[in-house]
């Protein structure tokens, strides 16, 4: 009969070495889990200062455009073929424009990289 209790003891303790196993691979799991919405935090929110940085481009060069506009179309004469070329706002708002939409892009990429499981083998 003491090798049935002993035989018990050693079933309860193969469970309980196992239900302990398990209990470690699900925290090892939250933890990279808490590791990866850290990341994804940290992405979401510099694409969204990108963003905001393209907004605030977009709006300084439609301002120096509008400008750009108003000092061409006063000092210009009607017949001038040269409307704003010597007008180095406009180059200016230009590369505002240029550097938002790229901001924009790589925002755009960093929220795609969020949608790819990196534990997934591509075929």
């Amino acid at each position: 009969m003491g090798d049935g209790l002993a035989g018990r003891e050693n079933a309860v303790s193969r469970r309980e070495g196992a239900v302990s196993r398990r209990e470690d691979d699900v925290s090892r799991r939250e933890e990279v889990l808490a590791e990866r919405l850290d990341a994804t935090s940290e992405i979401l929110a510099a694409a969204d200062q990108r963003d905001v940085d393209a907004d605030d481009r977009d709006g300084v060069s439609l301002q120096r455009d509008q400008a750009a506009d108003l000092a061409a179309f006063v000092r210009a004469p009607a017949t001038d073929d040269s409307y704003g070329s010597e007008n180095p706002s406009r180059r200016h708002a230009a590369l505002d424009r240029e550097h938002a939409k790229e901001d924009r892009a790589s925002s755009a990429d960093d929220r795609d990289k969020l949608t790819e499981d990196p534990e997934v083998d591509e075929y």
